[in-house]
């Protein structure tokens, strides 16, 4: 799988600036986001790190079903960064897997990461409704532990439901100020990580904020809104062998869910309550969204396929489309055809604000997708 790179770094960075006083024992932070399965597992990814009170061998232990990858140590006193194939040996056993750093300095931090699956830990039972812009209904913890700052994550907004203890039911009654909620998307595209601050509770902030934005890596987990909640006990199965330890635990879970959507009278889709796919049949073409937002894209000079697709969430056979919008405010460097599904041809778009009126079901498909060609300039 992929390793999320982005919140390996941003945690050993806010880890560093956390430890500035003398310690006792080695201080241990664990960071993961793990999106809950319909069986119940847990999985996803982590990163560890450890702050060394002394020198020595440091080992660590995970079973099988949890991979340990070692990152590159650095020595807070001089500054020097160790070769990870010197310093970190991996001793596979049958059920379990050994990671050691060796010769570890005095006030060093060592880090690994990977990915992990849980069985049988937990979900969370959803009863939502959504109706009048207002979501309304029950949310029940069984997990085997408390969660806090639990959240309804729909679009880039987190609606707080506060904290949870293990098998507890609420209920909610809450204006979302939209009709319906949407696919997940980064709740925290412009932040800045591991930027200095001596406030601890920042700090615990900041990792928060990179869980969520790394979370996005996950497979299946931002095509519909989740239920989101922070565990700081210690549920992940990696170990420090024979040493006691400070632990910092700081796990985002994430489940999926759909509500129901009772629809009445006219509403609006504005453009982030989309999904968008970008593709090109050229060769060689960089194309990117910007920190991970589909609206806005990094493309080079040529010619692209350009999908937008309405909510999953949305009922599409009982809607009934009455306009469709599209805004093209450059058209000195950018050139819009849009797909007619009747005559089955691109057709460009030559004002700047382009309003249709009828015949909208002729550019929107069955599955709610709007297709055109996007011609970029030099």
């Amino acid at each position: 799988g992929i390793i999320p790179l982005t919140a390996i770094i941003a945690s050993l960075a806010i880890f560093g600036y956390g430890a500035k006083d003398r310690i006792a024992r080695p201080q241990v932070q664990q960071s993961s986001f793990l999106q809950v399965n319909e069986d119940k597992s847990l999985q996803g990814y982590y990163a560890e790190s450890i702050l060394s009170n002394k020198g020595g061998d440091f080992t660590f232990e995970a079973p099988n079903t949890t991979t340990m990858v070692a990152k590159r140590g650095t020595n807070s006193l001089t500054g020097q960064t160790a070769n990870v194939h010197e310093n970190a040996i991996m001793e596979k056993h049958a059920a379990k897997s050994e990671l050691i750093f060796r010769d570890v300095g005095y006030w060093s931090v060592s880090s690994l990461f990977g990915e992990t699956q849980l069985q049988d830990v937990g979900n969370f039972n959803v009863d939502l409704t959504v109706d009048s812009s207002k979501i309304h209904g029950t949310v029940q913890s069984n997990f085997p532990f408390g969660l806090k700052d639990v959240s309804i994550w729909s679009g880039s907004k987190l609606y707080k439901l506060g904290d949870m203890a293990a098998g507890e039911k609420i209920e909610i009654n809450k204006d979302l100020g939209t009709v319906m909620l949407m696919p997940i998307s980064n709740p925290y595209a412009s932040a800045s990580y591991g930027t200095y601050n001596a406030n601890q509770m920042d700090l615990i902030t900041q990792r928060k904020q990179a869980l969520y934005s790394s979370s996005l890596m996950l497979n299946n987990s931002n095509s519909t809104p989740a239920i989101t909640g922070f565990a700081e006990d210690n549920i992940l199965p990696v170990e420090l062998k024979d040493k006691k330890v400070e632990l910092s635990a700081l796990h985002l879970v994430i489940q999926p869910f759909t509500a129901t959507t009772i629809f009445s009278g006219e509403f609006t889709l504005p453009a982030n309550t989309f999904s968008v796919v970008v593709n090109t049949e050229q060769f060689g073409k960089y194309m990117e969204p910007v920190q991970d937002n589909s609206l806005e894209w990094y493309l080079d000079d040529g010619e692209y396929n350009v999908h937008w697709k309405v909510p999953d969430t949305l009922p599409l056979d009982k809607v009934n489309w009455t306009q469709i919008q599209i805004a093209n405010t450059d058209r000195n460097s950018h050139t819009i055809e849009i797909w007619n599904l009747e005559t089955k041809s691109f057709e460009e778009i030559t004002e700047s604000r382009f309003t249709l009126t009828e015949n909208i079901n002729t550019y929107i498909d069955q599955s709610g997708v709007i297709q055109y060609k996007l011609m970029v300039q030099p």
